[in-house]
């Protein structure tokens, strides 16, 4: 549930131009047991190359480029806040032929031009109504924008808090920019709305959060800062949470005591839990059977495992060596090793959502896709319902739509970037309703 990327800000530089380079590329990496869906956007203006590395498979966790060089036929993507470097030569049928290095590994990395956008929403997702807004928690300082409805106020507010990965304020997901147009949706019904570069990302302070209680405390401070704006003078206010940020929204409500809490897609499960789950449904929906479904639980065991018995912050050297053992060749396991050793994956592993859950006492709604295959709606929905019995709790479920709530039948994640529309118009309509409703039993 990490992502592959190191947090920095982007530096960008001139070099060369070949405007055959420009554009949004994607590929596969080739991890062994496992593929790594990779896009990479490279863009040129007056000279001057600038880029951004998404992992779709990891949260679509962005890493901006700090150097792009462009030379002939060749380029290199420097990302150095992932510690990896991306060099391809621009074949004559329009493709890349191309290695990622990272930790001293070299992996085969093929890209291809993907197709352009086609989601017939721009209008929603235009920027010329938001307001910048800055959200400080500490020393910490996080950016993102607030969109307000057409008047004068005082509206009914939320924060939105994205899922695991950092991500930026609109939830880019390819081409498609999620929280966007979610936020547009929603201001045009009457709520304002802030969205928040994770730490990291965008213009918000670079620092690596150790627990997920760090990025609860966050949200706390966002919503302490939505609470107190001229727009809401104290309105109805509470957080809508996408995938983990759905538990995140529970661990934030002790500190910031929002009036409400709306779950998409939301992770209610602990990470290892989720993680069992979604792997076996992903195995199984991409034509895996019981023998590929108990290799990946044998993998998964030995790394967390590894997890559990290392100190926080040093678990990846036990990872590496049992993955090693378990037969692995090296260098996947020490991809693996970078991912999963981290402090945050740590600490987040074991975490019971259960007891935050029950300890909010407003009203919650939980809106899950039918088809999500990393969030499995029957199961996330269950524990919800346990986790409150006897609180105000409304549940909803749409057939046929996927992790990001796009009417997308499959639920595997290659379809995210392909889905029509960033969010689906039956899902803004339902997300709408819910938080309506929330309102009535909240503030009325």
């Amino acid at each position: 549930m990490t992502s592959i990327s190191a947090l920095a800000v982007a530096a960008l530089l001139a070099t060369n131009t070949n405007p055959q380079f420009e554009g949004h590329w994607g590929g596969e990496l080739d991890l062994g047991p496992a593929q790594l869906r990779i896009e990479i956007i490279l863009e040129e203006t007056d000279g001057s190359w600038s880029g951004e590395l998404v992992s779709v498979d990891q949260g679509n966790a962005r890493v901006p480029a700090t150097r792009v060089t462009v030379e002939n036929d060749r380029v290199i993507v420097d990302l150095s806040a992932a510690g990896a470097r991306y060099e391809a030569e621009l074949l004559p049928g329009g493709t890349l032929d191309g290695e990622f290095h990272q930790a001293g590994q070299v992996f085969e990395l093929d890209m291809s031009a993907l197709a352009a956008d086609t989601d017939p929403e721009p209008a929603a997702t235009s920027d010329d109504r938001d307001q910048e807004f800055s959200v400080s928690n500490g020393d910490v300082t996080l950016a993102g924008a607030l969109r307000l409805p057409e008047g004068d106020g005082p509206f009914p507010a939320v924060v939105i808090i994205s899922g695991s990965g950092p991500q930026d304020r609109d939830m880019t997901v390819g081409e498609h920019r999620v929280f966007a147009t979610l936020a547009a949706h929603l201001a045009d019904a009457g709520f304002a709305i802030l969205r928040l570069d994770d730490r990291g990302v965008g213009g918000s302070d670079a620092v690596i959060p150790h627990h997920p209680q760090v990025i609860a405390d966050d949200m706390g401070a966002a919503l302490d800062a939505l609470r107190s704006h001229p727009s809401t003078q104290g309105q109805c206010v509470g957080y809508v949470g996408h995938s983990e940020g759905g538990s995140l929204a529970f661990l934030a409500a002790s500190r910031s005591q929002p009036d409400f809490i709306l779950s998409l897609a939301g992770m209610h499960a602990s990470m290892a839990e989720t993680l069992i789950e979604q792997g076996e449904a992903l195995v199984r929906a991409s034509g895996g059977g019981d023998a590929d479904v108990a290799a990946q639980r044998a993998v998964q065991d030995v790394v967390m495992t590894a997890m559990r018995d290392s100190p926080v912050g040093e678990a990846g050297p036990a990872i590496e060596a049992g993955l090693v053992e378990a037969g692995l060749p090296q260098q996947i396991a020490q991809q693996q090793a970078m991912i999963w050793g981290q402090a945050y994956a740590q600490n987040a592993l074991d975490l019971d959502p259960a007891s935050a859950m029950q300890a909010y006492e407003g009203p919650v709604s939980a809106i899950f896709g039918g088809s999500d295959l990393q969030v499995l709606a029957d199961n996330m929905s269950a524990r919800v319902s346990a986790a409150r019995t006897d609180q105000p709790t409304r549940l909803r479920t749409l057939a046929g739509h996927n992790h990001l709530l796009q009417q997308e039948s499959s639920g595997l994640p290659a379809g995210y970037t392909s889905a029509q529309h960033a969010i689906s118009p039956v899902a803004l309509e339902a997300i709408e309703e819910e938080l309506g409703a929330l309102i009535n039993l909240a503030c009325q």
